[in-house]
């Protein structure tokens, strides 16, 4: 994703628009079941409450990013002139978007990587306090 966001900051060849979106939206695909397969290890009993709501979550995203991608890129709702084209300085802002969310998605990137664990610890250290308990 911060690629993706770093190519449409970077550039002003459309194709290479088109492509950092669709790469975009590849990854975005992609990111559902590594979620989905980690959650479902973390909380086995309760797969199916849990795959429904993060696919909620997931599909409410995009409803919610509308409404602050309109705020930011284009606030006064110019339209497109007459050559299907918006002003420049609607453009300018779309570039600034991209280079807000790529920082943005940097930085969400970063922390998971510092907050994850991996469950086998936890699930070692569970056994261990059971085992202890049942010693006493």
């Amino acid at each position: 994703g911060v690629c993706c966001h770093l190519i449409i900051y970077f550039t002003k060849q459309f194709w290479l628009i088109m492509l950092g979106f669709v790469l975009y939206g590849f990854g975005i695909g992609m990111g559902y079941y590594p979620i989905l397969k980690t959650t479902w290890k973390y909380f086995p009993e309760k797969k199916g409450f849990l795959t429904g709501l993060i696919l909620c979550v997931f599909g409410l995203c995009p409803f919610a990013f509308t409404s602050i991608s309109d705020a930011v890129i284009n606030p006064d709702g110019i339209g497109m002139g007459k050559d299907g084209f918006y002003p420049d300085d609607v453009s300018e802002n779309m570039k600034t978007f991209a280079l807000i969310m790529a920082i943005t998605m940097g930085a969400c990137g970063v922390l998971s990587q510092i907050l994850m664990f991996p469950i086998d610890n936890i699930i070692s250290t569970d056994n261990k306090k059971l085992d202890e308990q049942e010693e006493s």
